[in-house]
């Protein structure tokens, strides 16, 4: 018996198991600390904070660490849990997140 061209599913069309952010790892609250990193130039200031072009000391690869510095009345636990939810995307147009912390009233993020 001969059968038809086989049909594609929702399995065949998934992609690969390995997701760009699990390259990056899991724990990437404590990855990427300031000391691993070389300040190279602003590329930009608004009203809340900067953005700094690094570079990381270890590997040479280009990183971007946004300084956000909170005015009062924002809600902290809202940034943290957006900085985690961040964190964890995986898609090719949004940036990737390798790491964030809390300094004084600013919280630091570092992406590619």
């Amino acid at each position: 018996m001969r059968r038809g061209p086989r049909k594609t599913s929702a399995t065949d069309m998934r992609g690969p198991k390995t997701l760009r952010s699990n390259l990056v790892g899991s724990d990437l609250h404590s990855q990427v600390q300031l000391s691993e990193l070389e300040v190279n130039e602003l590329l930009g200031q608004g009203a809340y904070g900067m953005v700094h072009r690094m570079t990381e000391k270890q590997t040479g690869e280009c990183r971007v660490m946004k300084t956000v510095v909170r005015p009062e009345g924002w809600d902290d636990e809202r940034l943290k849990l957006e900085a985690e939810i961040l964190q964890n995307l995986d898609h090719p147009h949004i940036l990737r997140i390798f790491s964030w912390y809390e300094e004084g009233d600013s919280v630091n993020i570092v992406m590619e």
